[in-house]
C-alpha cells in the first residue's frame, strides 16, 4: 500500500503539467454530462422489486390496460374556457409522444358547472418521459387566448416537478455553501490561491459525479436522491481533505521547511490518512447498496462517486497544483492577514493542552451527556413521508392543478389500488363475493373516503381481460397524515391474508410503496450497521494496528451517532411534529460513520507519530490534540456549512438529512475531539498504540527546488 501511494503522489509531483491538463481535458468531457443529470433522474424509487406491487402493476398493466401514462392538464380563463381548451387540445395533439386528447367535447364531466374551467385527459406513448412534459407544457401555453391560464399534473407532471425542484434546491445550497467556504478558507489559509484550490476540487468532483449520474441514466433507473447525495457528500468531503493536506503543508512551511519537504510530509502524513479515511467512507456508503430498493442504491453511487473523484483528487491534483504554484499557495495576503480567522493564538493552544492533559472525567461526564441524547430513538416513529403533491411546495404547478382536480370529483389523497386475482379453482362468483366483502369492509373504515370496484369479471368500469382478476380503488380520508395511511395499508395486507385458498390480493399506490420500503428498510438497517462495524473494525485494524484503537474509534462514533439520531427525533417528531423518516437515521449512520472516521485517522495518527518521537503517552495525546483540533474545527466548520445549506431543501429527507449531518459534525469536533478522545485514550494507556509496522515507508520521489520556488 505505502510503495503504490508513493508511486501514485510521486508521478503526480514529478508530471505536473501532465496531471492539471488530464485533469482539465476529463472535466471538459464531464462537463455537458453533468449539465443533463437533471432531466435524466426520476423522483421516488422506493418500490421494493420483490413486493407485491409490483404484481399489482403488472396486473393493472396487463388485464386493466392502465398504466399511469395519463396526465391531466386544467385549463381555465377568466372568462368561458371553451375556446382555450380548444386551442390547447390542438396544441397537445402535436406534441410528440402523445397518442390521444380527451376533451369537454368527449366527455361533458371535464367542464365545470361555471364553464371557466375544463380538463384535457392526455394519453402518451409508453412511459411519459420528463421530456414530454416539459414540450407538452410549453405547447399547450403557446397561442393561449388572453386571460387563460394551463397548469398540468398527473405522475409524470409531479416526477417533473419533483426532479425540478430537487436540482433548485441543490443549486440553492451550494450558492449559499460557496461563498461561505470562501470565508472560511480565506480565513484560515490567509491567500487567494490556497482558497482557490480546494474550492476548485469541489467544484470539479461535483461535475465529475454528476457525470457518472447521467451516463448510469442512460441503463437503469436513478433516483433525483443521487443529485442532492452528490451535493451532500462531494462538496463536504472534497473541500474537506484538501484542507487537511493543506493544512499540514502550511504547518510545515510555518516550521521554516522548504516547499519540497513540506509536501513530502504532508502526502505521506496526512495525505494517507485520508486515503485511509476515505476508504472508510467508501465502505460505510457500499453498505447501503444492501436493502436492494433504487433510492437507497442511487444515494449509494452518487456518495461513492463523489468521495472516489475526491480522493483521486487529492492524490493526483493536488500535489500537482502544489507543486506548480509552490510557494504562491503559502504566501500571505498582505489585507487578508490582518483579519481575524482561525489561526490558534497561545490562549487557545493552552486551553487545547490544559483539556488534553486534565483528568479524564470530563470525557467520561462528556459520554454520558451524548448517551443521554440519544435517549429520544427509544421514542422514534420512523417512517417515510407517502409521496404525493402535498410533498411539493405550494406553488409546484402540478401540487397547484392536483388542487384543483378536485373540484371535479378527483380525490384529494392518492388512492390506494387492491388488485384480485384467482386462480383455476375459484369460480368468478367466487371472487366477486370476495372482492365485494372486503370492498365492504374497507368502506366502512373511519380512514377510508371511499372504496369502489374499478373493475372486473362483471364488465364494470374498467372491464378486466381475463375473468380472474378484480379490482378496488380505496382513497384515504382527505387529509391523512403519512402514518394512516402506513396503517391502512397494514390493514389492507392483512385483508389479503385471509382470502381464501386460491384467491390472491396485491396493493400498489404511493402508500403502498412508503409502507413497503420501511418494512425494508427496518430489516435490512441492522444487518447495513453490523457491516459497516464489522469492515470498518478491520479497515482501522489495519490503519493502526490495533484492536483497542480501532474499538475505541467505533464506539465513540457510533456514540456520536446516537446523540445525533436522537436530537433529530427530539428537534422533528417531537418538537415539530413531524415524521423522520426511516432513510434519516440510516443515511445519517452511513455517512457520518464514514466522514467522522476521518477526523479519527488523522488526529489518532498524529498522536501516534508524537508516541513514536518521544515514547510519551500522556505528552503524545497532549501534542496530538494540540496539532489536529485546530484543523478539525476548521473541517467540522466546512462540513456543517455545506450541511447546513440544505436546510433550505423543500424535499424534506433532504432538509432531516442537513440538519442531522451538520448535528452530528459539530457533535464530534466540538465534543468527541476535544473532550471524549483524550480521556479514553489516556485511560486505555499505551499499549493503544499497536504493534509497530515492519517498516516505515517514505515519499521516494524528489521535486527540484528551483522548481517549487519558482511555480514552474
Amino acid at each position: 500500500m505505502h510503495d503504490w501511494w508513493d508511486r501514485v503522489v510521486g508521478w503526480a509531483v514529478r508530471r505536473p503539467r501532465t496531471v492539471v491538463a488530464a485533469a482539465a481535458v476529463f472535466l471538459l468531457a464531464c462537463a455537458p454530462l453533468a449539465g443533463q443529470l437533471n432531466d435524466r433522474v426520476v423522483p421516488g424509487g422506493l418500490l421494493d422489486p420483490n413486493s407485491g406491487a409490483v404484481t399489482a402493476r403488472a396486473i393493472l398493466a396487463d388485464d386493466f390496460h392502465v398504466t399511469g401514462n395519463t396526465m391531466v392538464a386544467v385549463v381555465e380563463s377568466d372568462g368561458p374556457v371553451d375556446a382555450a381548451a380548444d386551442r390547447a387540445a390542438a396544441n397537445a395533439k402535436e406534441v410528440s409522444g402523445i397518442s390521444g386528447v380527451t376533451t369537454y367535447r368527449n366527455n361533458p364531466r371535464l367542464m365545470s358547472d361555471d364553464g371557466r374551467r375544463a380538463l384535457l385527459e392526455i394519453n402518451c406513448e409508453g412511459a411519459a418521459a420528463i421530456s414530454t412534459v416539459k414540450d407538452l407544457r410549453s405547447a399547450l401555453a403557446d397561442d393561449l387566448p388572453s386571460g387563460a391560464r394551463v397548469r398540468v399534473t398527473g405522475e409524470a407532471a409531479l416526477n417533473s416537478d419533483y426532479n425540478e425542484q430537487a436540482a433548485k434546491d441543490a443549486a440553492f445550497a451550494e450558492a449559499i455553501a460557496i461563498p461561505v467556504l470562501i470565508v472560511l478558507l480565506l480565513a484560515v489559509f490567509r491567500s487567494v490561491v490556497a482558497m482557490l484550490i480546494p474550492i476548485g476540487i469541489g467544484v470539479a468532483t461535483l461535475l465529475a459525479a454528476q457525470a457518472v449520474g447521467t451516463l448510469l441514466s442512460r441503463f437503469t433507473d436513478v433516483s433525483n436522491l443521487f443529485v442532492s447525495a452528490v451535493s451532500i457528500i462531494g462538496l463536504a468531503v472534497s473541500v474537506d481533505y484538501s484542507l487537511f493536506i493543506l493544512r499540514r503543508y502550511t504547518q510545515e512551511r510555518d516550521r521554516g521547511r522548504s516547499a519540497e519537504h513540506a509536501l513530502a510530509t504532508a502526502c505521506r502524513t496526512t495525505g494517507r490518512s485520508v486515503a485511509f479515511g476515505g476508504v472508510v467512507v467508501l465502505v460505510s456508503l457500499a453498505a447501503l447498496f444492501l436493502p436492494g430498493v433504487m433510492v437507497m442504491d442511487s444515494i449509494a453511487v452518487g456518495g461513492i462517486s463523489a468521495t472516489v473523484f475526491a480522493l483521486l483528487q487529492s492524490m493526483l491534483l493536488l500535489p500537482a497544483l502544489l507543486t506548480l504554484f509552490g510557494d504562491k499557495v503559502y504566501a500571505r495576503n498582505r489585507y487578508l492577514a490582518r483579519l481575524p480567522g482561525f489561526a490558534p493564538g497561545r490562549g487557545s493552544r493552552g486551553w487545547r493542552e490544559g483539556m488534553a492533559r486534565r483528568s479524564p472525567v470530563a470525557g467520561l461526564v462528556a459520554v454520558a451527556a451524548l448517551a443521554a441524547l440519544a435517549v429520544p430513538i427509544v421514542a422514534a416513529r420512523l417512517q417515510v413521508p407517502v409521496a404525493g403533491p402535498s410533498s411539493l411546495p405550494a406553488n409546484a404547478e402540478s401540487r397547484v392543478a392536483a388542487g384543483q382536480l378536485v373540484e371535479f370529483g378527483f380525490p384529494v389523497e392518492q388512492p390506494v389500488e387492491v388488485v384480485f386475482r384467482a386462480d383455476r379453482s375459484v369460480s368468478p362468483g367466487s371472487l366477486i363475493d370476495t372482492v365485494n366483502q372486503v370492498r365492504d369492509r374497507l368502506a366502512g373504515r373511519d380512514d377510508v373516503e371511499s372504496a369502489a370496484r374499478v373493475g372486473g369479471p362483471d364488465g364494470s368500469a374498467a372491464p378486466a381481460s381475463s375473468a380472474a382478476v378484480d379490482w378496488i380503488r380505496v382513497v384515504p380520508k382527505a387529509g391523512s397524515s403519512a402514518s394512516a395511511q402506513h396503517e391502512l395499508v397494514a390493514d389492507i395486507k392483512r385483508e389479503g391474508e385471509r382470502l381464501a385458498p386460491g384467491i390472491s390480493m396485491y396493493a400498489a399506490g404511493v402508500a403502498v410503496d412508503g409502507y413497503d420500503f420501511d418494512q425494508v428498510l427496518g430489516a435490512a438497517a441492522p444487518v447495513v450497521v453490523a457491516a459497516v462495524l464489522l469492515l470498518s473494525l478491520l479497515l482501522l485494524y489495519w490503519v493502526f494496528r490495533s484492536w483497542l484503537m480501532a474499538l475505541c474509534a467505533v464506539v465513540l462514533n457510533n456514540v456520536v451517532i446516537g446523540a445525533t439520531v436522537g436530537i433529530v427525533i427530539l428537534v422533528y417528531q417531537q418538537g415539530l411534529d413531524k415524521p423522520v423518516s426511516t432513510m434519516t437515521p440510516v443515511l445519517i449512520f452511513a455517512v457520518m460513520f464514514g466522514m467522522s472516521m476521518d477526523y479519527m485517522i488523522v488526529m489518532a495518527t498524529r498522536m501516534r507519530e508524537e508516541f513514536r518521537a518521544s515514547g510519551d503517552h500522556l505528552d503524545a495525546i497532549t501534542k496530538g490534540t494540540v496539532a489536529t483540533t485546530p484543523v478539525i474545527t476548521v473541517a467540522a466548520a466546512v462540513m456543517a456549512t455545506v450541511f447546513l445549506s440544505f436546510l433550505v431543501a423543500k424535499i424534506e429527507i433532504v432538509g432531516q438529512l442537513g440538519f442531522g449531518l451538520a448535528t452530528a459534525v459539530v457533535l464530534d469536533a466540538a465534543v468527541l475531539r476535544v473532550l471524549v478522545v483524550p480521556a479514553v485514550l489516556r485511560l486505555a494507556g499505551p499499549r493503544v498504540w499497536g504493534l509497530p509496522r515492519a517498516r516505515t515507508s517514505t515519499l521516494r520521489w524528489s521535486v527540484p527546488l528551483d522548481m517549487a520556488s519558482k511555480g514552474r
